[in-house]
């Protein structure tokens, strides 16, 4: 029997190249931020890395979440569909893992 995936669970996501890219763009290059907004440091982001998702809403077979990065910020995830390519989900509990 298939687990049930639920709100609040945590499960990997693997990063696409454009979340990546962009993070890295943001995380080198914070100029232009003013105010009380912390600058993102960290890593850098790999496509295909996997890092941990925490699941806000489930609809159907597609996922949100937020998907938690090695510094101290974060990415949104939207519309994730389970499966080990960048841009899908998967269990956190596979003996094979990254």
């Amino acid at each position: 029997m298939a687990r049930k995936l639920k709100q609040g669970e945590v499960v990997h996501y693997r990063v696409t190249e454009m979340d990546a890219r962009e993070i890295n763009f943001w995380r080198n290059n914070p100029g232009g931020i003013q105010g009380n907004v912390q600058i993102a440091r960290g890593n850098p982001l790999v496509a295909g890395e996997r890092v941990p998702l925490i699941v806000v809403k489930v609809s159907g077979e597609q996922i949100n979440g937020q998907a938690l990065l090695d510094g101290n910020d974060s990415v949104w995830v939207k519309s994730a569909t389970e499966g080990d390519e960048p841009g899908q989900w998967s269990w956190g509990d596979k003996d094979d893992e990254d």
